[in-house]
């Protein structure tokens, strides 16, 4: 059973998702005609379908598909001709992919991309099960604390293995297994560097513990210790420079005193109308009897285009505040503001600091931008964007390959294409997710987000695209490994077999392994056939299985760690020209 569990698993499907824009670009074509390749796709009702459903757009001409040149095409709309010669106009093809989406356990797509992806990833983020049994997650979310570990360092482990030598991993956490977490880095070989409590919620939450949990935590840690592994945030000098210190710490200008609005004018707050003195120190000061202490001091009253409003302090606090103040300009054009003092997180710094802190990092907004593309809250516990691109910015390069093996609702992938929007970098995004939902939420969320970078109840609210294409792919689970087993059996064993059919089970799987399957536990015959090699896939929980198109030869791609550059496609004839 361990043997079947570790086997590399079979690629089911493998499909594409394009934006048109590389379509209408006929300059590339060698072989599609790009008229005739917009009225086959006109034509597909089902792939119109889904742009209503996930665009909330109607196309009913080939000029609205001209204009809409940021609408996703889903290779799985079409057939398998169709699918290679749209692939066969690419160079490059796995240079042009700009993401990847794998539908699997992620202990199956970890060890499939070993060889294809060795020591190329350069950022790791994932949050995974925190072992609290309220996570919603799919994976068993009550653990003893010995069998999460053990879950969780298998895939650390083999994850290892993909990073570069200056690769980073991120990881979400609570108290739960805090400690174990940061023991698994070390077990593993990792060089951890930092545990980062995350603020996700000031006000605190409302469970059951005595104190209001404000925070989880974020572990950081790097194949090999070396200098210059994590970038700096990209701040601007003038973010930095416009605070300033004294003796009680930073502070920065913030409002003016004057008050403004409604309340401002000197009949609504005729007490807070008095002056404001500054000495030759610019030292500031108010009186009892609104008379300097000498006649050269300054004098400054709260009147705005010759109105007389207020101040929003009183006079006792201004005496007792004058460290709060700032004074901006000189002579008659003198100002009177507030210091603002920092509170958490409100000083900008180029590096990142040990306690992690944004007002977007709130987990509200993370639920408030799923509910933003979707309409409504459809997935617990989503993290916000901001705090996953900034991981990914401190961690990786504009070049790199980011992967996240718990990728839920797909928000790392989201993160990779808004920051990649920001700053045209090229970053590139390997997704993988178990879940049913990786069907409703996972992979829509990446092409609603590749289509428009702003939603507001589940539709667009611009046409701000991106230029992109992802591939994605199921993957073969350890019940379709049992469900297509093949053995070669004596006529003695099977009779006994046919004599006791509700044993055949358990034979199979304890008795016949080690004997029986010293040869291959396959049909290789079929083979021979490439493109027609089909497995009994399960297609329901209780075990009722379909003979499905494997995808073989995109299977040997990743079994041989080859790099696709371009599939050509002519007269009916598929060939695969791969990177020696």
């Amino acid at each position: 059973q361990k043997r079947l569990w570790e086997k590399k698993k079979f690629i089911i499907e493998t499909n594409y998702c394009i934006t048109l824009d590389k379509i209408i670009d006929s300059s590339r074509h060698s072989v599609l005609d790009t008229e005739s390749t917009l009225k086959v796709i006109l034509e597909n009702k089902e792939q119109l379908a889904e742009w209503k459903e996930l665009f909330d757009i109607n196309v009913q001409s080939v000029d609205d598909l001209k204009e809409e040149k940021y609408l996703v095409l889903d290779t799985k709309f079409f057939d398998m001709k169709f699918k290679y010669k749209l692939l066969s106009e690419f160079d490059n093809l796995d240079e042009d992919i700009d993401g990847m989406l794998i539908n699997s356990e992620n202990f199956g797509a970890l060890t499939l991309l070993q060889d294809r992806y060795k020591e190329q990833i350069q950022t790791i983020y994932i949050d995974p099960p925190y072992n609290t049994g309220s996570d919603g997650f799919l994976y068993n979310d009550t653990y003893q604390h010995s069998s999460w570990l053990s879950f969780m360092f298998d895939r650390l482990a083999y994850a290892k293995e993909l990073l570069s030598d200056k690769g980073v991993v991120f990881s979400s956490i609570d108290d739960n297994e805090l400690k174990n977490f940061q023991d698994l880095y070390r077990l593993t070989n990792f060089n951890f560097i930092a545990t980062l409590p995350t603020i996700m919620n000031l006000k605190g939450n409302n469970d059951e513990y005595a104190f209001a949990g404000t925070h989880e935590y974020s572990l950081a840690a790097a194949k090999e210790k070396s200098e210059n592994i994590f970038n700096h945030f990209s701040v601007s000098d003038d973010e930095i420079q416009e605070w300033k210190e004294d003796e009680y710490g930073f502070y920065k200008k913030g409002a003016n005193l004057k008050s403004t609005g409604g309340n401002a004018p000197r009949e609504k707050r005729p007490n807070l109308f008095y002056p404001i003195f500054v000495n030759s120190e610019n030292e500031v000061y108010v009186t009892d009897n609104n008379e300097p202490l000498n006649d050269t001091d300054t004098k400054l009253l709260p009147i705005t285009n010759e109105q007389d409003m207020s101040w929003r302090w009183q006079k006792s606090k201004v005496n007792a505040e004058t460290f709060n103040i700032i004074l901006v300009g000189d002579g008659n054009e003198l100002s009177i503001y507030k210091k603002q003092r920092p509170q958490l997180g409100d000083i900008p710094s180029k590096k990142p600091k040990s306690i992690f802190y944004k007002p977007e990092y709130s987990s509200g907004n993370g639920t408030a931008e799923q509910k933003a593309i979707f309409g409504d809250k459809i997935f617990a516990n989503p993290k916000p964007l901001a705090l996953i691109k900034d991981f990914i910015q401190i961690g990786s390069n504009k070049n790199s390959i980011i992967l996240d093996y718990f990728a839920g609702s797909g928000t790392t992938g989201h993160s990779v294409i808004n920051l990649n929007r920001e700053d045209n970098g090229k970053r590139k995004y390997i997704l993988v997710e178990m879940g049913e939902y990786f069907d409703s939420v996972t992979k829509p969320r990446i092409q609603k987000v590749i289509y428009s970078d702003s939603w507001k109840d589940g539709k667009p609210t611009t046409k701000n695209g991106v230029s992109q294409i992802f591939k994605y792919f199921n993957l073969e689970s350890y019940e379709d490994t049992l469900n297509n087993l093949e053995f070669t059996k004596t006529e003695e064993q099977q009779k006994t077999l046919d004599m006791y059919p509700e044993a055949k089970e358990d034979y199979i799987l304890n008795y016949s392994l080690d004997v029986e399957s010293q040869s291959s536990l396959l049909n290789i015959d079929t083979f021979s056939t490439p493109f027609d090699y089909k497995l009994k896939i399960a297609t329901s929980s209780v075990g009722e299985t379909k003979d499905t198109n494997i995808d073989l030869v995109e299977t040997f791609n990743y079994l041989l760690g080859l790099v696709v550059k371009n599939i050509t496609y002519r007269d009916d004839d598929i060939t695969v020209l791969r990177d020696k």
